[in-house]
């Protein structure tokens, strides 16, 4: 069991590592464009980077702890339909109603996948809000006339979307082919999620508890 655990969460790392930070920070370093030096660089940077940092890990605990209650509280109560049952077993190998660690392995992998579609998700908008292409994403800095990062974030987001809805590819990295569940989770954090990071950027109110200004 807990080599069945470990081999798709070291995946899963992985995939999050590459797609949310590798990948990313490549090309944006590449396509920086030269400016002055700045006398307080630290400052604007804690702007960006705290309220993202900690309500993207909020969010993030809230959707893991969520989903592996609902799905454990489901497996248990044998409330689960025969086409997610066949799902479950042909990834974690063992069988409904017969094997001990059905439930949390199940309930596992279903809140790694939605974790995984989150932060994927949530690094996607972020390089938007780095470098915004529309007012909408001006939350935290001004419009950029840059539309390449804006680009590299649609060219992410359709790769993500087809690997997590490749059977096959999905399983590769560690996650189920996306679902019911994780669908309407997303629709439901992913759009909170934008309003509150946008809303505290605008509000500056982060900065009002960390004294951002006495940042050098």
């Amino acid at each position: 069991m807990l080599i069945l655990l470990l081999v798709p969460t070291v995946a899963f790392l992985l995939w999050v590592v590459l797609f949310t930070v590798g990948i990313p920070s490549f090309f944006l370093t590449l396509w920086a464009r030269p400016e002055p030096p700045r006398p307080h660089l630290l400052r604007p940077l804690v702007r960006f980077v705290v309220p993202a940092a900690i309500l993207t890990a909020l969010f993030g605990v809230a959707i893991y702890a969520y989903t592996y209650t609902f799905v454990l509280n489901h497996v248990s109560e044998r409330d689960v339909p025969p086409d997610v049952v066949a799902r479950f077993e042909a990834y974690t190998g063992l069988t409904y109603d017969v094997s001990s660690g059905f439930g949390v392995a199940s309930a596992t992998i279903v809140a790694q996948t939605n974790l995984s579609i989150f932060v994927s998700l949530t690094a996607f908008l972020l390089i938007l809000f780095l470098e915004p292409p529309f007012g909408v994403f001006t939350g935290w800095t001004t419009k950029s006339p840059d539309r390449r990062p804006a680009l590299l974030a649609l060219g992410l987001f359709v790769v993500f979307m087809v690997v997590i809805l490749t059977p096959a590819l999905a399983n590769y990295f560690g996650l189920l082919r996306a679902g019911g569940l994780e669908r309407d989770v997303m629709l439901v954090a992913v759009p909170l999620w934008f309003l509150a990071l946008r809303t505290a950027w605008r509000t500056k109110l982060f900065e009002r508890f960390l004294s951002v200004d006495d940042i050098e």
